[in-house]
């Protein structure tokens, strides 16, 4: 009865240390995660910043183009108004 009452107090001690290395490595793995997460959240609102200087800068893009565009089209058009009037005249200078 006192070698059975050993071993099983050998297995309850072998048990807690098992339990206790689990233990520890739960603690540091919880603490890596919670660094990497801030790292991510830090990561992802510097990400969303950059989006949104992209999406601002994309905006003052398309101002300018379509501004632009406009302002080709309206010349474009002075200029085939021009050429209709030379043509009806048939004395344009250039």
């Amino acid at each position: 009865m006192a070698v059975e009452f050993h071993h099983l107090s050998s297995k309850v001690q072998k048990n807690e240390q098992r339990t206790s290395l689990l233990q520890t490595l739960c603690e540091q793995l919880r603490q890596e995660n919670s660094e990497l997460r801030k790292k991510m959240e830090e990561d992802l609102q510097y990400r969303n910043g950059d989006l949104e200087l992209l999406r601002q800068e994309n905006l003052k893009l398309k101002e300018l183009v379509t501004l632009s565009g406009a302002g080709e089209t309206a010349a474009e058009s002075e200029g085939s108004q021009n050429q209709r009037r030379c043509g009806e005249r048939g004395n344009c200078q250039r």
